[in-house]
């Protein structure tokens, strides 16, 4: 069930709030009707996953009080380090056991191999579970560290780590963040208005952009291979705004469910792709992952604090690693890899003194470009495909679009004009300003109309970092 289904637009989330409106006065019923239904939406994806989000739940949650109340350093150690290692066997297990075994047939016995593979293909990895992972390792080594205390309530913290608009992929919401609104939280009209602006501005860059655009890509991937310069440059420039509308859609969509319930979850992205280097873009892309991996891998690794040489190793180990977060293929440690030398090379000038004079509007044209090519990772497993695009586009050998594609490119051209324009000329944060009133509304619901009045018309496009 995806936010973008009629089902859950129309009916599930409808009687969810509904029943929440009845109940939200009382703290405990209203947190117990979230878990309710986070559980219904979680298992939506397959009841298999039910246990994958439950079980490390009350390990987390006893795990949590016993390292706050514990005294002991050493024990405090021991524990912290189950509850990591408990969390990523579970994530290692179901998501990169394959990836492991395809890597290590000269280790393991060739009968051996068959068999675990065989076993491995019956696996299904459980819907965001990467996502589910970050978040819990956080809420324990933010105990750990004396950042934030338990929660004894055992029900807000089933409210914390089950609340559906982020379970699937994001924000990564720490506990911190939204602590006193798991046990204290009003609904009001404003309120509601936020959740309704926020939840339409997301479901429109999802199916009227991001959808739209997919249509052209999906005619372009099949024949790659064939392709030429015209077809290379318009998959290389609409997967960059896709996967960017897509996924800044559905954290909208998640922050615009959480208000509906009283959460303020945090923003998401604030216009990224007008960095004007790759620093400044992590600063602004999928912003709560990037303060993760600041937190929780690059700092403990030692950030800055070793050295010039030990910070450019830890920038690209950071990455590396961000990368296989994504998922179990060397595609995807290769576009972390790429990032981690683009961070350690900016890193490198600014220890250097050297500074590049160009406008600004070149230098985010250019962070712009270089961006767009890593994305190609995202597309293709096979590098030698990646090679393929590139090599089409330095041959700038442009040849008429096929009738098929010339007709879906036209109609995608006020999507992609959307895209730009909200890519390199407005920002989320504009959402925020709506203020309600009759133009408005009446503004948003012509949107809401347009957008599944669009939806009835494709199959839904699933979003692209549910994979992850």
């Amino acid at each position: 069930m995806l936010f973008i289904d009629h089902f859950f637009l129309f009916y599930f989330f409808p009687g969810f709030f509904l029943i929440y409106l009845l109940v939200h006065k009382n703290i405990t019923l209203a947190n117990i009707a979230i878990i309710v239904f986070s559980i219904i939406f979680y298992s939506s994806f397959g009841i298999q996953n039910v246990p994958i989000l439950l079980i490390p739940l009350i390990f987390d949650y006893i795990l949590g009080i016993a390292i706050y109340k514990n005294k002991n350093k050493a024990q405090k150690k021991i524990l912290l380090f189950s509850s990591i290692v408990m969390n990523l066997l579970f994530l290692g297990f179901f998501k990169y056991l394959g990836f492991f075994l395809a890597n290590s047939g000269l280790l393991i016995p060739t009968h051996y191999l068959t068999q675990i593979n065989t076993f491995e293909q019956t696996l299904l990895i459980p819907v965001g579970i990467s996502f589910i992972t970050f978040q819990r390792i956080s809420y324990i080594v933010d105990i750990y560290r004396k950042k934030t205390a338990p929660a004894y309530n055992f029900l807000a913290y089933s409210t914390y780590a089950t609340v559906f608009p982020h379970l699937i992929a994001g924000p990564i919401v720490r506990y911190s963040v939204i602590k006193k609104q798991l046990t204290k939280r009003t609904l009001t009209l404003e309120k509601v208005f936020d959740g309704m602006k926020y939840l339409i501005a997301g479901l429109a860059l999802k199916i009227l952009i991001a959808d739209q655009l997919y249509k052209v890509e999906s005619l372009i991937i099949p024949d790659i291979q064939t392709t030429h310069s015209s077809e290379a440059i318009m998959l290389l420039f609409y997967f960059s705004f896709r996967i960017y509308t897509d996924f800044a859609g559905y954290s909208l969509m998640a922050i615009g469910l959480a208000k509906f319930m009283g959460f303020d979850f945090p923003q998401n992205f604030n216009s990224p792709y007008r960095s004007s280097n790759i620093t400044v873009f992590w600063n602004r892309w999928n912003m709560t992952l990037s303060s993760w991996l600041k937190d929780y891998l690059y700092i403990p690794l030692g950030g800055n604090r070793k050295g010039k040489k030990r910070t450019y190793l830890n920038l690209l180990i950071t990455m590396l690693l961000g990368g296989l977060w994504h998922g179990a293929n060397w595609n995807f440690i290769i576009w972390g890899g790429f990032h981690g030398v683009y961070l350690a090379g900016e890193r490198w000038l600014h220890d250097k003194n050297i500074s590049i004079r160009l406008p600004m509007q070149l230098k985010i044209l250019f962070t712009f470009l270089l961006i767009s090519i890593t994305w190609l990772t995202f597309i293709f497993v096979n590098p030698s495909e990646i090679i393929d695009v590139l090599s089409h586009i330095i041959a700038l050998d442009f040849f008429p679009l096929s009738p098929k594609l010339m007709v879906a490119t036209l109609w995608s051209i006020p999507s992609l004009v959307a895209a730009i324009t909200w890519s390199f000329f407005l920002s989320e944060n504009l959402i925020g300003q709506i203020k309600p009133g009759i133009r408005t509304i009446f503004l948003l619901s012509v949107l809401f109309l347009l957008s599944i009045g669009m939806s009835l018309l494709n199959t839904n496009v699933p979003f692209i970092y549910f994979q992850f």
